[in-house]
């Protein structure tokens, strides 16, 4: 049985004011948003009930237990903003904002951003031939992001069989947003072709992100939410636009776009390379990118296995039974085998080619090899990278009088997916 109650009260207000001075026009808006939002959820559960169809928690006999969560938040924002246009053609936008939120600890409830953006119509001025529009634009601006509910709290939880409070999250009073700085570049073609071209370079850098730092037990928590590092993007957009067909009942247009993106670590706060995700798959390190998969690899090739001086390999610790292996191998005409000796011609490969030792075949014994180290550990590598080279999108909207068709399709070249 699960209840949930989700309530949202939301209040704004807004002033504006419009003015022209000569060449100018002029707009500026002053706006106020408060928003709070509270859930609270009710979970009960239970098993072998005393009859049948009667679905009652009291007719539970085993496994009846009871949960319950509550969750409040309030946010409080504050907006200035300014837009002024010069003789159709130059064009400014700012905007600053006054952001607080009960998410964030005491020490930095409140946050200031802004943002600012000048467009440019340079064919106003300039005149190409089969130009009909040509737009140079620029902007640049910050923005936050607020963490999960309770990251600044101190948390603990209760041992249902002792009764005791064990800590588990120490608080921090100085938590605050995660801050997206990103400058951004383009142009705008359209031609008189009915052809538009757009090209956009983003280059962006989030710093101060939320992450769960492991703490010593000196500290009497296991674990802390804290700000750490930046990582930074860049981007290239190129799109390409066509209106095929444009009459009074037929119209077709088409969007080919592109985009690469790359990202990268660029400071972890002065922690060492970690893991994350589930199975510790994720790898995070400085001067690498965001996103890369570490694993073992299983090994294929001998001369993935580093070698000594005396022409063995260092093959990691296994749990094959060379006792039991070299029993089977005896049957077979084959010299007994040393797990610490191990040489090239002691392997052979499988049917899904990797290597295994020869003997083992069929066997409980049959065992694939990770890369090792010169330690004789199994070695963890890269494996993976989410980040696709690039993308492309295509999209077509056609439209034959009160009758539309459209689609997408998205193309994502490289990355791997876990």
């Amino acid at each position: 049985i699960a209840t949930s109650i989700n309530k949202t009260n939301i209040a704004s207000a807004s002033l504006a004011y419009n003015k022209e001075l000569g060449d100018f026009k002029t707009r500026f808006t002053a706006k106020f948003l408060r928003e709070e939002r509270s859930r609270k959820t009710t979970y009960a559960e239970g098993e072998d009930f005393v009859a049948d169809g009667i679905k009652t928690l009291t007719g539970s006999t085993t496994k009846a237990s009871m949960r319950s969560s509550e969750q409040e938040e309030k946010t409080s924002n504050y907006f200035l903003e300014a837009n002024i246009d010069w003789q159709d053609k130059l064009i400014f936008n700012g905007l600053v904002r006054r952001d607080g939120s009960s998410l964030f600890g005491k020490d930095n409830r409140w946050n200031t951003f802004g943002r600012t953006s000048l467009t440019y119509l340079l064919s106003e001025d300039v005149k190409i031939k089969g130009v009909d529009l040509l737009k140079l634009r620029a902007s640049y601006g910050t923005s936050g992001q607020r963490p999960v509910f309770g990251a600044k709290d101190e948390v603990y939880n209760i041992n249902t069989r002792t009764g005791n409070l064990e800590a588990t999250t120490l608080g921090n009073s100085k938590l605050k947003p995660s801050v997206n700085a990103e400058l951004e570049l383009g142009f705008n073609v359209a031609f008189k072709n009915n052809i538009t071209l757009g090209f956009t370079y983003a280059n962006a850098t989030v710093k101060n992100d939320f992450v769960r730092v492991p703490l010593p037990s000196v500290f009497g928590f296991t674990q802390k939410w804290d700000n750490l590092g930046s990582v930074g993007y860049n981007t290239y957009e190129i799109e390409i636009g066509a209106e095929i067909i444009r009459s009074k009942d037929i119209n077709w247009g088409v969007t080919l776009s592109w985009d690469r993106t790359r990202q990268n670590v660029e400071d972890l706060g002065g922690l060492k390379p970690f893991s994350r995700g589930r199975g510790s798959l994720f790898r995070v390190e400085e001067g690498k990118p965001f996103g890369l998969m570490y694993g073992f690899k299983s090994v294929k090739n001998i001369n993935q296995f580093p070698a000594r001086k005396d022409g063995t390999l260092i093959v990691a610790n296994s749990k094959i039974n060379y006792t039991r292996l070299n029993a089977a191998r005896a049957t077979k005409g084959l010299p007994a085998l040393d797990g610490s000796k191990l040489k090239a011609s002691d392997f052979e490969r499988n049917e899904q080619g990797y290597l295994i030792l020869k003997g083992s075949k069929g066997t409980q014994d049959e065992q694939v090899f990770f890369e090792t180290d010169k330690d004789g550990n199994e070695k963890m590598t890269q494996i993976g990278n989410t980040n696709a080279r690039w993308n492309m999108g295509f999209t077509s909207n056609f439209q034959y009088k009160n009758f539309s068709l459209y689609f997408v399709l998205d193309y994502h070249h490289g990355g791997d997916i876990y």
